[in-house]
C-alpha cells in the first residue's frame, strides 16, 4: 500500500508541475525543432494545416519572453514580445495556444483570460510576466484606412515580432522598423494560402528571410519520444477533402496552388440538380443574402440542412439541399423582400419557419444610389407582413473572419464529396455559378467575379448551421490568475 501511495503521490506530483509548467513537459516535432532552433534574423515556418505552426509560435514567445529557451540562446529578460494577426478572430487561436503553453507561475497575478475572447488588456490583449517581459498580442485590422493596419505598428520598439498567417508588404515594412533598435527577430508562420506572399516569397528567394518548409507529412506531425497525432490514413483523407486548387498549399505550404481548367467546384455533378425528395431527417430552414447594385448581384437562397442525431450513429451526415433562389440588381429594399417572401411563398414556408436568417455587410452602392442592408431589409419585411416598428425576426450578419471565403467553399466542396449535396432546377443563377466560378491565374480565388454573389449567399446560409463558430451569438468563459 506505501509503493501505492508513493506513485499515487508522486504521479499527482506531476501532474501538478505540467499544469504550472506545461511548456516545460512539451514536446515538438523536426518541424517545430527547426524553427524553435533557427537564429536568423528573420524566419518562416511555411507548411500545411494540421502541422502545428500556431503551436511552435506559442512556444517561441514564450521561451523569449521567459529568457528560459531550451534550443538557442535569447535576449535576457525584460524583453517586448509582439503577436501580429491579421484579425481579432484570429489572433484569439494562437492566444489560447500561448495560454495552452504558458507557465502560470511566471506571469503576474491576476492575469485574465478566456478562451472566446483571449487575455485582458488595456487596448489590445497583454500578458505580463513577473520578469518584466511583455507579450502584446496586435492585429493589421485594429484600424482602418488604406495602410491595413500600420499606424497601430508604427510605435514602440521590440525585441522579438511572431507573425501568425501572412502580413501585407507594408506591414512588413512597418515591423521591421520595429526591431531595428534593439536588433530584434521576426518570425512568421504561416501557409500560404487566401492572400498574395509574393512579398515573402521574395525576400526568401534572395536569402533575407530563413525557409523552413513543412509539409504535413507522419513524420512532421510526430513530436519528439512520442507517438504520431495524425496517421497516414488520416493524412490522405484530410488530403482528399481539400479543393485540388489550393491542395498543394494547405498540404504541402507550396506558394502556389492548381486549379484544373480553372473551375473551383470540379466535384459539381449534374446528379447533384435534382427535383427529387431529399433524404428523409430533420433538417432546418436558412436564408442567405447577399448585397449587391449591379444586375445579379443581389442574391438570396433559401436551404435546408438535414441535421444529424447525435444520439443515433445511422442518422447519416448532414445533407445540404438548395430549394430555390431569388436574384436581382439594384432596387428598392420593399422590391427585394417581397422577392424573398415570395420564394419563401413557392415552397410553402413562413418566414418563423426559417432556423437562420443572414445577410451580408451593408453594400454602400454607387454614385447612383443602390444602397442596400439588413437593418432596411428587416424594416421593409415588417412593413410587408405588418408586423409592429422594431419587431420581427433578426437577419444576422454573416461572420466573415480571414478565410471565411475559403472555408466556406471546403465545407461546400466535402459536402459535394460525400454526395450530400442537391440544388433545385429552378436554382439557375446558382447553378450556373457553381459551374463557373474560376480561379485567377495568379492562383488567387475571382472574388469580384460575377458568379461569386450566389455563393456567398450560399456559404452565409449553409455556414450557420454546419459551423458553430459561424453562429452567433457564442458564448464566453473566463479563467482569472489569482
Amino acid at each position: 500500500m506505501n509503493n501505492l501511495e508513493s506513485i499515487h503521490r508522486n504521479l499527482q506530483e506531476l501532474k501538478n508541475q505540467v499544469q504550472e509548467n506545461p511548456l516545460q513537459f512539451a514536446r515538438f516535432t523536426p518541424a517545430q525543432e527547426a524553427f524553435l532552433s533557427c537564429r536568423e534574423k528573420f524566419y518562416l515556418l511555411r507548411g500545411g494545416n494540421q502541422i502545428g505552426k500556431s503551436y511552435a509560435g506559442a512556444a517561441e514567445c514564450i521561451m523569449r519572453a521567459t529568457g528560459k529557451h531550451r534550443f538557442k540562446p535569447v535576449t535576457s529578460p525584460p524583453v517586448q514580445v509582439w503577436v501580429i494577426c491579421h484579425s481579432w478572430s484570429q489572433s484569439v487561436e494562437i492566444q489560447n495556444r500561448i495560454w495552452d503553453l504558458l507557465p502560470k507561475n511566471e506571469v503576474v497575478e491576476k492575469t485574465v483570460f478566456s478562451p472566446a475572447r483571449g487575455f485582458h488588456g488595456s487596448g489590445t490583449p497583454v500578458v505580463s510576466f513577473r520578469n518584466g517581459s511583455i507579450i502584446r498580442i496586435k492585429t493589421t485590422q485594429q484600424t482602418g484606412g488604406s495602410s491595413k493596419g500600420t499606424i497601430a505598428l508604427a510605435s514602440g520598439t521590440v525585441d522579438f515580432v511572431l507573425v501568425d498567417e501572412p502580413c501585407g508588404p507594408l506591414v512588413w515594412s512597418e515591423l521591421v522598423g520595429r526591431v531595428l533598435r534593439k536588433r530584434g527577430q521576426i518570425a512568421i508562420t504561416m501557409t500560404p494560402v487566401g492572400v498574395d506572399c509574393s512579398h515573402i516569397k521574395k525576400l526568401c528567394d534572395d536569402g533575407i528571410m530563413k525557409d523552413i518548409q513543412a509539409p504535413l507529412t507522419v513524420q512532421n506531425v510526430t513530436p519528439r519520444d512520442c507517438d504520431p497525432l495524425l496517421s497516414k490514413n488520416e493524412i490522405d483523407e484530410i488530403t482528399r477533402s481539400y479543393m485540388e486548387f489550393d491542395r498543394e498549399i494547405r498540404i504541402s505550404g507550396a506558394w502556389e496552388g492548381y486549379a484544373p481548367h480553372g473551375v473551383i467546384f470540379k466535384d459539381f455533378r449534374p446528379e447533384f440538380i435534382s427535383d427529387a425528395l431529399p433524404p428523409t431527417g430533420n433538417y432546418q430552414y436558412a436564408v442567405g443574402i447577399d448585397h449587391g447594385s449591379q444586375e445579379g448581384a443581389q442574391f438570396a437562397v433559401l436551404i435546408a440542412v438535414r441535421i444529424p442525431d447525435p444520439t443515433e450513429k445511422k442518422s447519416g451526415d448532414y445533407f445540404l439541399y438548395v430549394l430555390d433562389e431569388y436574384q436581382s440588381g439594384a432596387a428598392k429594399a420593399d422590391t427585394h423582400a417581397k422577392g424573398i417572401l415570395s420564394m419563401l411563398k413557392r415552397n410553402r414556408l413562413e418566414p418563423n419557419n426559417i432556423f437562420r436568417w443572414v445577410g451580408d455587410r451593408p453594400h454602400r452602392g454607387d454614385k447612383y444610389g443602390s444602397r442596400m442592408s439588413n437593418k432596411m431589409l428587416r424594416a421593409s419585411f415588417a412593413h410587408i407582413l405588418g408586423y409592429p416598428p422594431g419587431s420581427g425576426f433578426t437577419i444576422h450578419t454573416a461572420y466573415k473572419p480571414a478565410f471565411s471565403v475559403y472555408y466556406g467553399i471546403r465545407a461546400l466542396h466535402e459536402l459535394m464529396q460525400k454526395n450530400n449535396f442537391q440544388i433545385h432546377p429552378r436554382c439557375v443563377g446558382l447553378i450556373k455559378s457553381l459551374r463557373s466560378w474560376a480561379i485567377l491565374k495568379s492562383g488567387q480565388l475571382d472574388k469580384n467575379s460575377e458568379y461569386k454573389h450566389g455563393i456567398d449567399a450560399l456559404r452565409y446560409a449553409s455556414l450557420q448551421i454546419l459551423s458553430k463558430e459561424y453562429r452567433q451569438p457564442r458564448k464566453t468563459h473566463i479563467k482569472i490568475i489569482r
